[in-house]
């Protein structure tokens, strides 16, 4: 069993990804995120992603945010065999501040979930 370094957690946030070399195939994925941990985010994908790519990810929040990472795995989903689960590293210390937007936002949703379960 691996290890993690860092608490993933559950969250569906929308996300914009592309390549940031023109010659990768793979075109620019709107897509959600499944986790996010101080690490890094994964997502679901239709396209098969190259290890080691480096993307442009935009969080598609208000304001929307765009910070870089790096392809780290991809593997096919056992359930969904024409899709593919994406695992993206962060480069940079401004990926906190999206774990903070995403813990934030995920408070407001319990938030506004429990006042709809009040009425």
């Amino acid at each position: 069993m691996q290890s993690r370094k860092f608490t993933r957690h559950p969250v569906e946030i929308p996300l914009t990804i592309k390549p940031l070399v023109s010659d990768v195939l793979v075109p620019l994925e709107e897509v959600y995120s499944k986790n996010v941990s101080s690490g890094g985010l994964a997502f679901k994908s239709t396209q098969v992603w190259e290890i080691g790519t480096i993307v442009s990810i935009v969080v598609m929040l208000t304001p929307p945010f765009e910070f870089l990472g790096r392809v780290a795995w991809c593997e096919p989903m056992e359930d969904e065999p024409s899709n593919f689960e994406v695992g993206i590293e962060f480069m940079a210390k401004k990926a906190n501040v999206l774990e903070s937007a995403l813990q934030i936002q995920s408070y407001q949703t319990m938030v506004q979930t429990h006042e709809k379960l009040k009425k």
